[in-house]
């Protein structure tokens, strides 16, 4: 025992520097925690407060309703089918449930909206394009590449589209805005019209239409004709080489425009008007 220690008396231990930082470094970090939740905390009192006083004063009322995107469709009817949206906050109003109504036009295919805070409703409209006129028994109507329905035309011939004649309207419906025929129909038009729609039927008869009342066949209508050429309805994989390579051998000989069919893989049969028939491919003959 040293001769300056007392008898029955420890002496006090000191912690060592590095424990006396890592306590002070604790209470600081807690510290700044606690005051980065206080701000929060307040901020976001801060931002409740001012939500409920620019609702309280109609901040975010619409004073403003902007439509984009309208070539074809009734301006008038599609503000109709918004609604009376004016003087209502913007951030209350249920833009699915706009949506839904307005794509009940038959013009509208889809539609994008969004608010311009703080008072403005954006709509921004998709209209369907017409591709084809579709014949219905006496009446017509523009039709899209996906086989709606969009409205009735008095005067078809006068219309620079193609015909659709022979589809039906799904599950048995009448033609009317919106009704569709059978996609599958409305996609093979389509890829049909890719492929034929610069050809001309003995370099001289230009595209008209196609008929699908024929089953498991798509009769291809020609203007200034009633030759037609029949083809199969389906993949197509050689079809279009083969009637282009016929129709140019038949172009040689000259004589009257004839109907060819080419719903068999190893030969085209060319009807005449006066009811002669070659068959290129598999043999000629006449009957």
């Amino acid at each position: 025992m040293g001769d300056n220690e007392k008898p029955g008396r420890r002496k006090a231990s000191k912690k060592p520097d590095k424990a006396r930082k890592s306590e002070g470094w604790g209470v600081t970090s807690w510290l700044k925690y606690l005051s980065a939740a206080m701000g929060f905390i307040l901020l976001a009192l801060g931002a409740n407060v001012g939500y409920e006083a620019a609702v309280k004063e109609r901040y975010f009322d619409v004073t403003d309703v902007k439509i984009e995107g309208l070539s074809a469709a009734s301006e008038s009817h599609i503000r109709e089918l918004i609604g009376p949206v004016e003087g209502r906050s913007s951030l209350a109003i249920d833009m699915r449930e706009i949506g839904e109504r307005l794509v009940t036009d038959p013009w509208v295919e889809n539609v994008d909206m969004r608010r311009e805070l703080p008072s403005t409703l954006v709509v921004v409209v998709r209209e369907r394009v017409p591709a084809f006129i579709a014949v219905f028994g006496s009446k017509a109507w523009m039709m899209d590449g996906k086989g709606t329905l969009i409205e009735a035309v008095d005067n078809p011939e006068q219309m620079s589209m193609p015909l659709l004649a022979g589809a039906k309207i799904r599950n048995g419906a009448r033609p009317a805005p919106g009704a569709a025929v059978d996609r599958a129909v409305a996609d093979f038009a389509v890829m049909a019209l890719d492929k034929l729609g610069g050809y001309k039927l003995m370099g001289r008869h230009s595209l008209m239409g196609f008929d699908f009342a024929e089953p498991g066949a798509v009769r291809v209508l020609f203007k200034g004709t009633e030759a037609l050429v029949r083809l199969p309805v389906g993949k197509w994989t050689d079809e279009v080489e083969r009637l282009v390579t016929v129709d140019h051998i038949l172009r040689a000989k000259g004589g009257q425009t004839p109907s060819l069919s080419l719903l068999f893989s190893n030969k085209v049969i060319a009807a005449y008007p006066d009811k002669a028939r070659a068959v290129i491919g598999g043999g000629e003959g006449n009957g």
